[in-house]
């Protein structure tokens, strides 16, 4: 039967039973359904706790990156094993690790030495990821999901028309032809032969991807290195997609589209890794699609909300929109800021 918690601090004083270590605090820094982090601090040292929600499956392609990263020198935590000798615990579908705390602060997503810190880690983090053996060799086939997604904001139009009385759905329809038709275009120049190449070369070639920006996921040491905290996300994929969803996380946290700070941003990543012509293309198209307009939009019709999270999540289109618009206009010179990037 599955231990049931009513009390974070219970949850962890549990799970700490089974490590060589007295603590004196515990303290949730982080806690949901699907991912917890405890602060424990002990006479002698200081630790991080954290909890997983995940498949079997899932968490051993997990581990299997995270001792594969540890032992290339990546700046991770190692696992402190349990008084079993085992290094994680696993309960139901949690699993359960312990490292030091990793002393450091969170990087800064709006000053451009902490943005250019984090491109380099990312990068490093695709490059060393050509050495690594998967756990599973299945792909995410980007362009059916482009197409499954187009097909979804059609739906939320007609949801939209339903709940015309709205604010939300009234801007979505006012700005649905705009993001639809530029979807369409977009889609248009994916090359699906260059795209099944690329697909093809992780066989051979595999890129672990963070898929994950937030900034509680990095912490920025007292030597100015970034540490990655937590790797619940990581899967193997294309680098540019992974590029791809750190530049928007960037721009996002900004709320703006910042030609220099793209530009700095694909100089300092090609420095390290650099991009065939056909990556570019492929990034430049991921680029382009509207994925902000849709992901808020996916919130806002797949999950009822009140009306204090309305009124938030209509505030947030907004500004989806604006950089949506501000994107396009940016993505126009590119190739350009690549070329000219200092």
């Amino acid at each position: 039967m599955a231990t049931i918690f009513r009390d974070y601090v219970a949850e962890a004083q549990f799970i700490l039973k089974s490590y060589p270590i007295k603590p004196n605090i515990i303290k949730q820094t982080q806690y949901d359904s699907k991912k917890a982090v405890w602060f424990v601090k002990t006479n002698e040292n200081s630790y991080a706790l954290k909890r997983y929600t995940l498949t079997k499956e899932k968490w051993s392609n997990i581990i299997s990156a995270y001792y594969f990263l540890f032992q290339k020198g990546f700046n991770i935590a190692p696992l402190i094993v349990t008084n079993s000798f085992k290094p994680w615990i696993v309960s139901d579908n949690n699993f359960y690790i312990l490292t030091n705390w990793v002393k450091g602060d969170l990087p800064n997503f709006e000053n451009i030495d902490d943005i250019l810190k984090i491109t380099k880690s990312i990068a490093n983090l695709h490059l060393y990821s050509k050495e690594y053996t998967p756990q599973t060799r299945e792909y995410k086939d980007n362009n059916i999901e482009l197409k499954r997604k187009q097909g979804l904001l059609l739906e939320y139009k007609y949801e939209a028309e339903n709940q015309k009385n709205d604010e939300f759905s009234l801007l979505y329809l006012k700005h649905f032809e705009y993001f639809f038709e530029s979807w369409e275009n977009t889609s248009q120049n994916f090359n699906k032969s260059a795209y099944k190449k690329l697909i093809k070369n992780l066989d051979t070639m595999p890129c672990l991807c963070l898929n994950s920006f937030a900034p509680l996921n990095f912490s920025l040491d007292t030597s100015e290195n970034i540490w990655i905290l937590h790797l619940d996300k990581i899967h193997i994929d294309l680098p540019v997609l992974d590029l791809r969803q750190f530049i928007f996380k960037i721009m996002y946290t900004n709320d703006c589209w910042d030609k220099k700070v793209l530009s700095q941003i694909m100089k300092k990543y090609l420095e390290i890794y650099p991009l065939t012509e056909e990556e570019l293309n492929l990034l430049l198209i991921d680029l382009q699609i509207p994925h902000l307009f849709f992901n808020i939009s996916t919130r806002y019709f797949l999950f009822p909300a009140s009306k204090t999270t309305q009124a938030t999540l209509t505030k947030i289109l907004h500004k989806a929109i604006k950089l949506e618009k501000e994107k396009k206009l940016v993505l126009k010179d590119f190739w350009e800021l690549i070329k000219t990037s200092d």
